[in-house]
Formats: structure tokens, C-alpha cells, sequence
């Protein structure tokens, strides 16, 4: 019998949360999870060109973990028009593209939830309502956001995650 582990996609905030004094004790609480096996960090070649202007020890937090306890989806043609039906939609503005596409991403891939300390266009409730209209609309299934805080809360909750 296998365990399903919860598959959690992280962006940039998350990885750079591990070194930030205010973020840092949740966001290390999550990334225990990846190490200990109890989830899945997935990532994405977006990620990783974003971590490219970050300091060494940020770059290494995801490198370091070990290979099963992350899993990496790539930015595909349905990812870009998910994207682009979100700013369409007024979900989100253009200026914030790459915003789009995390949450593309994550929906794509079909995770468990999304973790951002993106309060303004990620972690707020409208636009996670808006980007799952748009969800929705489009055949996909509603993208769970949340921040470290609550993912740890619904997990000592005995919530699905």
C-alpha cells in the first residue's frame, strides 16, 4: 500500500521565507514536510529562473532537498493560456504575468495546494476566487492557496493536507 503525499507548489516568497526572520519559522515548517517525506515540494523552470538573482543560500534551499521530496512541472502551451484566461479575466493585471503563470503552473499540475506569502495577488481571497472562476471555465479543477500559516493550521486540524 502507498501513502499519497500532499503535493504542495511553492514560489518564490516561500523558498526566500526560509531565510526572512519574519517568514522563516513557517516556512521551514513546510519545508520539514518536504524533507521528511509528508509532502511534495513541486517547483517549476519559472521558479528557478527567478531564484537566479537570489543570494546563494536561498538558490541552495530547494538543491538541497533530497530528489523525491520534489518534483519539477514545466511551463506547457496550456500553462501560457491559463496565464493569459487570468488576466483576461481581470483575475490579475498584466504587469504580474508571472504571478499568472505560478498559479498556472500549479493548476496545471494538479497539485494539493499552492504556498505563497504573496498576500496582494496570490494569498487573497477575491483573486483566488477569481482565478478559479477562470479555473473552472476552462475545465480545470479550483487551486487551494494558501500561506504556510494556514497549510500548518489545517495540518494540525487534521484537514486534508
Amino acid at each position: 500500500m502507498s501513502i499519497t503525499r500532499v503535493r504542495i507548489y511553492v514560489d518564490t516568497s516561500v523558498v526566500g521565507g526560509c531565510h526572512d526572520d519574519e517568514f522563516l519559522e513557517s516556512s521551514q515548517e513546510l519545508f520539514d514536510r518536504f524533507r521528511n517525506g509528508s509532502a511534495v515540494l513541486v517547483h517549476s523552470v519559472l521558479l528557478r529562473r527567478e531564484l537566479v538573482r537570489a543570494p546563494r543560500a536561498v538558490r541552495e534551499t530547494i538543491e538541497q532537498l533530497p530528489d523525491e521530496a520534489k518534483e519539477m512541472t514545466s511551463l506547457t502551451e496550456d500553462a501560457v493560456r491559463l496565464s493569459d484566461a487570468y488576466i483576461e479575466a481581470g483575475a490579475i493585471e498584466t504587469e504580474f504575468r508571472s504571478v499568472a503563470r505560478h498559479i498556472a503552473l500549479a493548476t496545471c499540475a494538479e497539485v494539493d495546494i499552492l504556498a505563497s506569502w504573496g498576500f496582494r495577488h496570490m494569498v487573497n481571497r477575491d483573486r483566488i476566487k477569481a482565478y478559479n472562476r477562470v479555473n473552472l471555465r476552462m475545465g480545470r479543477t479550483e487551486l487551494r492557496i494558501l500561506h504556510p500559516v494556514e497549510i500548518e493550521r489545517a495540518r494540525q486540524s487534521a484537514s486534508p493536507v
